[in-house]
């Protein structure tokens, strides 16, 4: 066996690992078109012009404090937050890159929803994996 192949080959296993450790999750949750705030001190119900973006900045926080990744912004357009999951404006993701490879599927009850993360591979700005 030839000092070039034993190189080559131990670059692939070298790398192999470094590829394992890092993959992309979803935050998925529910954005309610800045609507209701329930149980205010009045006993009544009124809106919440800042609960999206309060959502949006909690996911974004999950996947750097939870998950360890980063939510980026491809091509420099907006980043991937508050993204439309599918044709249901209601329901929307936050993509996390780079999150660590341990990291599994799992729910996480904050601002009175459940944060639903889910792992595999996103393309930009999509929210089902491929």
């Amino acid at each position: 066996m030839s000092a070039s192949m034993r190189i080559s080959t131990f670059g692939i296993f070298a790398v192999l690992p470094i590829l394992g450790l890092a993959k992309d999750c979803a935050v998925y949750y529910d954005f309610v078109g800045d609507v209701v705030k329930v149980g205010s001190s009045m006993g009544f119900a009124e809106t919440d012009p800042g609960l999206n973006e309060k959502r949006r900045a909690t996911a974004s926080k999950i996947c750097t404090h939870d998950i360890g990744g980063h939510v980026n912004s491809p091509g420099g357009w907006a980043p991937e937050a508050g993204i439309t999951n599918g044709n249901n404006p209601v329901n929307r993701c936050t993509i996390c890159r780079g999150a660590r490879g341990g990291t599994r599927d799992y729910d996480k009850a904050a601002d009175g929803i459940t944060y639903s993360i889910r792992c595999g591979y996103f393309g930009p700005y999509l929210c089902s994996a491929k």
